[in-house]
């Protein structure tokens, strides 16, 4: 199960979950990534964790979570956030403190 509902993200261990994400510029319209921008979403346990227990790049605007990035995580709420780091060097966050459950699975 993959489900995405405004900043919350549910997922059961070990399941594969593709979304695509649209940026917004403050205007409303489409921000469009250069080739230089580079994309990253985190996932925690606590904000105050120091290293996350995903971290990974958003390539095409797809964030892919592979079963490989939740198979080791209990189940439970994580938080994460997704950034973009603009090629000149600035940090914008588009997703913080969103909400990542994952749910126990039966198969396995």
């Amino acid at each position: 199960m993959f489900e995405i509902q405004c900043n919350s993200i549910k997922i059961t261990k070990g399941d594969t979950g593709r979304a695509k994400l649209t940026i917004y510029n403050k205007d409303g319209s489409i921000y469009e990534p250069t080739a230089n921008d580079v994309i990253q979403f985190s996932v925690k346990k606590f904000f105050r964790q120091k290293a996350p227990f995903i971290q990974k790049f958003i390539y095409n605007q797809e964030l892919v979570i592979e079963p490989s990035d939740t198979s080791e995580l209990r189940p439970g709420d994580y938080i994460f956030d997704i950034q973009i780091i603009l090629s000149n060097g600035d940090v914008q966050t588009i997703i913080s403190g969103g909400n990542l459950t994952i749910m126990g699975e039966v198969s396995v």
